[in-house]
């Protein structure tokens, strides 16, 4: 919680420095867009600016091939980013666009009005420039450190439970219902990068007569994501590794059971089981029979 206040004020003093610099740089209608690579992952920054004020700043961290270079990232980043946005007159960059005669009519004969692309050149331009790309860096630098993060503590797991190392994506299932009504089934995913929410869906319960029966719940919920995937298995509904389940071992049970039905044997489940008064610590996590109880400051229990 320290550490979050902390975070807090040092995100508001950033944006104050920010500001102070943007008044500076007297861009009326501009979006300023750097790029930063390292080790074959990138972060993009744009800041933006309409009426001479700065309207904030937003991290992007596009997927490409390792080798690609900045000059391609950025026309592949800017031809995409402005699919469903108005593009403003002016895009300034830290470094060439390929295509960007192509980009630039593209934009115009969209927005009605003349847009160019150009890489920062005035004193003021590579002023905010840079500042962009500073933060790309610092933004990816905390990415790349909380992957690595990540990929210890998917580790850890996997160790700790025996199951296969190669775990790229969990998925997180838990129903929620109010006396038999508004019944739920939620799915989360996370993967080294983090929390996946593209891949987050709410499963209305179809069944009324298992409305109120978490484990029939949970069943349906299973076999209506898994027997889609199985005919599909791309895109959202690619197969993850590793399926974590809110409750204990009759949750385990059945969930084990419409996996195996479906011919997914091979695919791991832990059920996690809330603590005695449902203290936080003290939960009990099932696997293949086994029931384990992690120490209550073991990183790996809270994650």
């Amino acid at each position: 919680e320290k550490a979050a206040i902390a975070r807090d004020r040092i995100k508001a003093l950033t944006q104050i420095q920010t500001s102070q610099k943007i008044n500076q740089t007297n861009l009326n209608e501009a979006d300023v867009i750097s790029v930063y690579k390292e080790t074959g992952k990138t972060c993009v920054q744009v800041f933006f600016f309409r009426s001479k004020q700065n309207w904030g700043n937003q991290a992007f961290y596009p997927k490409h091939d390792p080798d690609d270079n900045i000059k391609d990232i950025l026309s592949y980043f800017i031809s995409q980013f402005y699919e469903n946005k108005t593009v403003p007159s002016l895009i300034i960059t830290n470094d060439e666009v390929n295509e960007k005669s192509l980009l630039e009519k593209a934009f115009s004969n969209k927005e009605n009005k003349q847009v160019t692309i150009k890489k920062a050149k005035s004193k003021n331009e590579i002023s905010i420039s840079r500042l962009a790309e500073k933060n790309a860096k610092q933004a990816l630098t905390q990415k790349l450190y909380q992957t690595e993060s990540n990929n210890n503590l998917i580790e850890s797991l996997a160790n700790k439970f025996d199951l296969n190392n190669n775990i790229n994506l969990i998925e997180v299932y838990d129903n929620s219902h109010n006396q038999g009504s508004d019944s739920i089934g939620a799915l989360i995913c996370f993967s080294n990068e983090g929390f996946v929410k593209k891949r987050y869906r709410k499963f209305n319960i179809k069944n009324e007569k298992v409305k109120n029966d978490d484990y029939g719940m949970m069943k349906e919920v299973l076999f209506r994501r898994f027997s889609k995937a199985i005919k599909e298995k791309s895109g959202s509904l690619s197969l993850p590794e590793l399926i974590l389940i809110d409750g204990g071992k009759g949750q385990y049970s059945v969930s084990r059971e419409v996996l195996n039905e479906l011919g997914l044997h091979d695919l791991p489940i832990l059920a996690v089981a809330k603590g005695k008064n449902r203290n936080a610590g003290e939960e009990k996590i099932y696997h293949e029979n086994k029931e384990y109880i992690l120490n209550k400051n073991d990183p790996l229990l809270f994650f």
